[in-house]
This record gives C-alpha cells, sequence and structure tokens, in this order.
C-alpha cells in the first residue's frame, strides 16, 4: 500500500511511483497527489455499494477528484466566483429567473429559515409522507400557527382538498414536498401552485 501510494517510509516526500523512477514533485503538487493518493487508497479498502435511494447518491467520479482539491474560504473571492459561475445553470435546471439559494445544512435548516422568514402568523402544510409531515413539526416548533391538508402515505396531494382549506384566509404560505421519496409520490405541482397565487397574496 505504501509503495502504491507513492509515500517513502521515513521520508515527508512523495514520489511518483512510475515505471520504478521517483519524480519529485513541488509542494503543492505533493499535497494534491496526497490527497487524491488517499482517495484511490480509499476505494481499496470499501467495496463500491451502488446506491439505488433518494439519497445519499452515487458520486460520479470527477466529483470524487473534485472533493480531492483544497478547500476555499466560504467568505473569499473564490467562493463569490463559484457560486456565480453556479447560478445560470441552477436558474435552468429550476426554470427560473430568480437567484437560486444553496442551504449547506440539513433539511430541517433550511425548513426553519423558509418558516421563520417567509410565514408571519400562519402556514398551510400538505402532508402525505416523511418528509412533508416534518414540515408540520418544524412550524409548530417555530411557533406558527400550522393548518394542515393530510392524506395517506402513498398518495398525491389533492388540489381541491387544498383549494378548500385556502379559501379559508389568513395563510401566509404553503408548504409542499414536489416528490415525497418517503413513498415515491409525485404531488401536482404546477395546480397547486396556481391556487396559491389566487388565494395567497
Amino acid at each position: 500500500v505504501v509503495w502504491k501510494s507513492g509515500l517513502r517510509p521515513g521520508s515527508r516526500e512523495l514520489t511518483w511511483p512510475r515505471r520504478g523512477l521517483a519524480k519529485r514533485l513541488y509542494p503543492r503538487r505533493r499535497r494534491l497527489c496526497l490527497r487524491k493518493c488517499i482517495l484511490s487508497l480509499s476505494t481499496l479498502f470499501m467495496s463500491h455499494i451502488k446506491l439505488y435511494i433518494p439519497g445519499p447518491v452515487e458520486i460520479s467520479p470527477s466529483v470524487l477528484q473534485a472533493f480531492a482539491k483544497p478547500m476555499i474560504g466560504h467568505r473569499g473571492k473564490g467562493f463569490q466566483e463559484l457560486y456565480a459561475k453556479v447560478q445560470p445553470g441552477l436558474r435552468q435546471l429550476f426554470q427560473t429567473q430568480q437567484p437560486v439559494f444553496l442551504g449547506t445544512g440539513s433539511a430541517w435548516s433550511v425548513m426553519e429559515a423558509a418558516l421563520r422568514n417567509l410565514v408571519q402568523k400562519k402556514v398551510l402544510v400538505c402532508m402525505n409522507g416523511a418528509f412533508s409531515d416534518k414540515w408540520f413539526d418544524v412550524a409548530q416548533k417555530c411557533g406558527k400557527d400550522a393548518g394542515k391538508v393530510q392524506v395517506e402515505w402513498g398518495m398525491a396531494m389533492k388540489p381541491e382538498m387544498i383549494e378548500k382549506e385556502l379559501s379559508k384566509g389568513g395563510y401566509d404560505a404553503l408548504t409542499l414536498i414536489h416528490h415525497e421519496t418517503s413513498t415515491g409520490v409525485l404531488s401536482p405541482l404546477a395546480e397547486i401552485a396556481k391556487l396559491v397565487l389566487i388565494n395567497i397574496k
């Protein structure tokens, strides 16, 4: 393993073991090479179990390679440039002209941020699975008045049920999981979005 990694015992220098020749690398290249070697070594000890679940998901070799690069500061110019670079692709992916905000925390953190910033008093929660049900719990813990439209797990949300509840008025926002991955159900997002535009001002 030591030979495969190119690390000589008793030395801090990395060598490139190719055809028996050892080529010394500059310090920065040594660090990059070490990260790549560690990444390669991890595959020797870990069997690859292919994932067929909503998440975590399979990672391509190019993404794994990117993980081997040095970290950048989230307040520096490098991050600003990276964030700006991915925005056009994200807007195309989500079919919007508005900025797409990336949350690096857990799903709970994004849910809480959305509720605290967008809901003044009352929110309508659409519940049809583990993740959509979580919105109700988060809303209550944030001190919001939470109404709910609930169907059995494995069923899509019904627009007519949502329309009936929204017509009562008083709601600042509505939560909906488009693809409830706990059951694999897709709800009619476009139809429900129209109801929100009509009933929530």
